[in-house]
């Protein structure tokens, strides 16, 4: 399979699984491509790949979403 359909399904499935754990609607944006270094803004999730593609995903939000996710996840206030 070529490298670009396998980075469209990883990403999909991605998506796909966020979606399914999220108890809310998403703003799914566009995603970037990094060959340097990746400055963190505020929180992120860092994902490792091996396999048929190696790399790294980055999930980055803002404290408010992240706070958000939890309280509506776990029902904290």
């Amino acid at each position: 399979m070529e490298s670009n359909a396998v980075i469209t399904k990883v990403l999909n499935g991605t998506i796909l699984a966020v979606k399914s754990v999220l108890p809310f609607s998403l703003d799914i944006q566009k995603p970037s491509l990094f060959r340097q270094p990746f400055e963190q803004e505020s929180i992120s999730v860092l994902i490792g790949m091996t396999g048929d593609i190696r790399g790294r995903l980055i999930i980055e939000g803002t404290n408010e979403c992240i706070s958000k996710i939890g309280e509506r996840m776990f029902g904290m206030p």
